[in-house]
């Protein structure tokens, strides 16, 4: 969903609170720096999706293109 443009922001919230999840039961217990741990990827991921959340998809997703679709009418 969040390739194509269709309603990220929720998706990219809860794909953001998955990665830190991730990063908190797997790589911090072996220690807290992600260098350290291997916690990489997941730290990298959630703050990416985190990010998602609050600028949202962009100009050329499905969700602009349904809202100028709506705001036509």
């Amino acid at each position: 969903m969040v390739l194509f443009g269709l309603m990220v922001r929720p998706v990219a919230f809860l794909l953001s609170d998955m990665m830190a999840v991730a990063y908190w039961m797997v790589h911090a217990p072996n220690g807290f720096a992600p260098a350290i741990n291997g916690g990489e990827a997941a730290y990298l991921y959630c703050f990416l999706f985190l990010f998602l959340a609050a600028a949202g998809a962009g100009p050329y997703s499905i969700d602009a293109a349904r809202a100028g679709a709506k705001s036509e009418l």
